[in-house]
């Protein structure tokens, strides 16, 4: 048998380095898929003592839940900006505030108090495909779920985790639903 390339100067296939990771992003959206993600994004953090970001893109229009569905008018009854009116020490309603309590909330239903308190989370106003290739661009590894949506409403939209692998400055970890 002859060989192509000369290994003898690549040396030993244990020298690589061992990846470090210090910063990671996760996409979390509340679906199965990037429960998954965040669930694994958080043992690797663990285990490198990495800095985890869990970020969550929104629309600050309320998104329609058949194709091709025009805008809605702004975000909330009143509009965005109004106040809760049996609340008057609440912060204004708008949907970064709400986007911002979703993926706590998400976050407290999937991992402990503890867990949650050392993550770095961020609602973002934007498309999930250029939030998180932009989110990418400073990080050492971007997480996401295999799948958010499903039905028609995920055909319309596309795969984010396929435009991330596409668009990521960084490595992706595609994470399926256990």
């Amino acid at each position: 048998m002859t060989a192509c390339h000369d290994t003898s100067t690549w040396g030993s296939a244990n020298a690589v380095d061992k990846t470090q990771f210090h910063r990671i992003v996760v996409g979390v959206d509340g679906s199965t898929n990037s429960v998954a993600a965040l669930q694994l994004a958080v043992g690797l953090a663990d285990r490198e003592g990495a800095t985890l970001e869990a970020v969550y893109a929104y629309h600050p229009y309320v998104a329609a839940q058949y194709p091709f569905a025009g805008a809605l008018p702004p975000y909330g009854m009143h509009g965005e900006g109004t106040q809760d009116t049996a609340d008057p020490t609440a912060e204004p309603i708008n949907a970064a505030t709400d986007s911002l309590e979703l993926l706590k909330s998400t976050l407290y239903s999937v991992l402990p108090k503890a867990e949650v308190d050392k993550i770095v989370v961020r609602a973002i106003e934007g498309d999930p495909n250029d939030v998180l290739a932009s989110e990418s661009e400073y990080a050492d590894l971007l997480v996401v779920g295999a799948r958010g949506h499903n039905g028609p409403l995920g055909l319309l939209h596309g795969s984010t985790a396929q435009a991330c692998t596409r668009h990521a400055t960084c490595p992706v970890l595609v994470v399926p639903a256990r």
